[in-house]
C-alpha cells in the first residue's frame, strides 16, 4: 500500500471473523471427505471377487456362481485399488455435499423433498460423473488390454498393462480429446441413476430409523437405478472400446442397433432373447451388485462420519490464526505474479 510523504501508514483493517461458523463448515467438509475415503476403500476391498466373477461372467458367458470365476478373488486388485477407492467414495462426498449446501442456500428445498431428491441426484450424478469418465476410460481399455495379452493377441508386450501405461498410450494415440471421449453419456447416465436412486431411497430414509429398513431401502433403490441406467452403460462401454481415431456413434444409434440384433434373433426362445439381452446390459448379477455396494457405502459412510464426528474435538483456534490462514490460501490461489 502507497502512502504520501510524512504520513504513516494506515492500520490494515480486518473485518471480525465468526470462528465457531468457519470451523463448523470446515469440519463439516472433512467429515464429508474421510468417511467417504473409508466407504471407498472398504467397497475396494469388499467388492473385488464379486467384480471380478462379474467380468469373467460376461467374457467367458458362463453362470457367475460358477467356481472358476472365483479362484483368484483378487487379481488385478493392485492396478484398481485406488480407481476403485475413488469411484466409490466420489458419490457419497457429492451427495452429501449437494444436500447440506442446497438446504443453507435454499432453505425452503426443506419443504419440498422431491425437488430436494432430484437436485441432490443430478448434481451428486453429473459430478461423479464428469470427474470420474477419465478413469473409467482407462480402467476399461485396461481390461481389454488384459484380455488380449490372456489370450496372445499382444505376445509383444513384456509387461502386464496397468492403468499409468494404459492411459498414456490413450494419450498417445488420440491426444487431449480422447480423454473427454464418453463424458456426455457418462453425465447423462449417472444423472438417470442419482435421479432414480435418490428419489426412491429418501422417502424410506426419513420414515425409517431401523437400519436394516435403511439398508434394504438403499439396495433396492440403487439396484433398481442400476436397471434403468443399463442401457446407457451399454453404451458408454461401446463408445469407450471405438477406435482411437474414430468418431464414435450416438447413444439412439447404439440402441437401435441392440433392439436390431435382439430381433435378428427369430428362431430363439423369449428365454434366450434375454440371455443376449442380459449379456449386453449385465442386470441381475450386475444391478445386485451395484444395489449392495451403494448400501453397504452408505452404512460405512454413516457410521464412520459418527465415529469422527464423537472421536475428533474441535481444534481450536485464534481470529489471527484463521486470519493468516486465509490470507495463505488466497495468495496460493492467486498464483506468482
Amino acid at each position: 500500500m502507497s502512502t504520501s510523504a510524512g504520513q504513516t501508514p494506515s492500520a490494515v483493517v480486518v473485518p471480525p471473523v465468526d470462528v465457531s461458523a468457519v470451523l463448523h463448515r470446515e469440519r463439516q467438509l472433512y467429515h464429508s471427505f474421510a468417511p467417504a475415503v473409508i466407504s471407498g476403500a472398504l467397497q475396494a476391498v469388499l467388492f473385488n471377487p464379486f467384480d471380478r466373477a462379474l467380468y469373467l461372467r460376461v467374457h467367458h458367458r458362463r453362470s457367475f456362481l460358477a467356481r472358476e470365476n472365483f479362484a483368484q478373488p483378487f487379481q488385478g486388485f493392485s492396478n484398481a485399488a485406488v480407481y476403485r477407492t475413488i469411484s466409490s467414495g466420489t458419490y457419497l462426498f457429492f451427495q452429501e455435499r449437494f444436500r447440506v449446501n442446497a438446504v443453507q442456500f435454499f432453505p425452503g428445498l426443506q419443504n419440498h423433498p422431491v425437488a430436494l431428491n432430484l437436485l441432490v441426484g443430478t448434481c451428486a450424478g453429473s459430478g461423479n460423473a464428469a470427474l470420474l469418465n477419465q478413469m473409467q476410460l482407462v480402467k476399461y481399455h485396461m481390461w481389454t488390454a488384459a484380455e488380449s495379452l490372456q489370450h496372445g493377441a499382444n505376445r509383444s508386450a513384456t509387461t502386464s498393462p496397468n492403468f499409468i501405461s494404459i492411459g498414456r498410450k490413450l494419450f498417445a494415440d488420440g491426444g487431449v480429446p480422447i480423454l473427454f471421449r464418453g463424458v456426455g453419456v457418462s453425465i447423462f447416465r449417472d444423472v438417470v441413476f442419482g435421479l432414480v436412486y435418490e428419489s426412491l431411497r429418501m422417502p424410506h430414509i426419513t420414515v425409517h430409523r431401523d437400519e436394516g429398513q435403511r439398508f434394504a431401502a438403499n439396495t433396492i433403490a440403487a439396484a433398481f437405478a442400476s436397471v434403468v441406467c443399463s442401457p446407457l452403460n451399454y453404451c458408454r462401454n461401446m463408445i469407450y472400446s471405438s477406435p482411437s481415431l474414430g468418431c464414435p456413434l450416438r447413444i439412439r444409434h447404439l440402441l437401435m442397433f441392440l433392439v436390431k440384433e435382439t430381433r435378428l434373433l427369430q428362431h430363439a426362445t423369449l428365454r434366450e432373447k434375454w440371455t443376449h439381452l442380459n449379456g449386453r446390459l449385465n442386470v441381475g448379477w450386475g444391478s445386485f451388485r451395484v444395489g449392495l455396494g451403494m448400501a453397504v457405502g452408505q452404512w460405512c459412510f454413516a457410521r464412520a462420519k459418527h465415529v469422527m464426528i464423537a472421536a475428533v474435538p474441535p481444534v481450536p483456534i485464534t481470529a489471527e490464526e484463521l486470519v493468516a490462514r486465509s490470507h495463505t490460501r488466497s495468495k496460493l490461489s492467486a498464483g506468482p505474479h
